[in-house]
């Protein structure tokens, strides 16, 4: 599973970049490029709270233009039984980092 969501989301990047002009790169300049995946460092990266997981600390960046980005949140709302906004909202950002969401 985890190898799929990888490929999936590296291909997004590339897709991004072919169909809206854009990139992580080009966009945040605190993107960090860790395995071929875009991670946004957030205020609580320094945390040593055993607690707060990695991708927490380091969401993945998604392109917010591109449908991977309607993918991920529709899955977090059917996870979450359809619940409100700022529920799904803090249920993505557990892992990705979408901008304007």
């Amino acid at each position: 599973m985890a190898l799929a969501r990888r490929f999936i989301i590296q291909e997004h990047y590339k897709d991004a970049e072919v169909r809206f002009n854009k990139s992580p790169s080009k966009r945040m300049l605190e993107a960090v490029f860790d395995r071929g995946i875009w991670r946004y460092p957030t205020r609580i990266s320094k945390a040593e709270d055993e607690r707060i997981s990695y991708e927490m600390k380091n969401p993945i960046i998604i392109i917010h233009e591109h449908p991977l980005a309607k993918l991920i949140t529709r899955e977090a709302h059917e996870k979450l039984n359809h619940q409100g906004i700022q529920d799904i909202i803090s249920e993505v950002h557990k892992r990705y980092w979408i901008e304007r969401l």
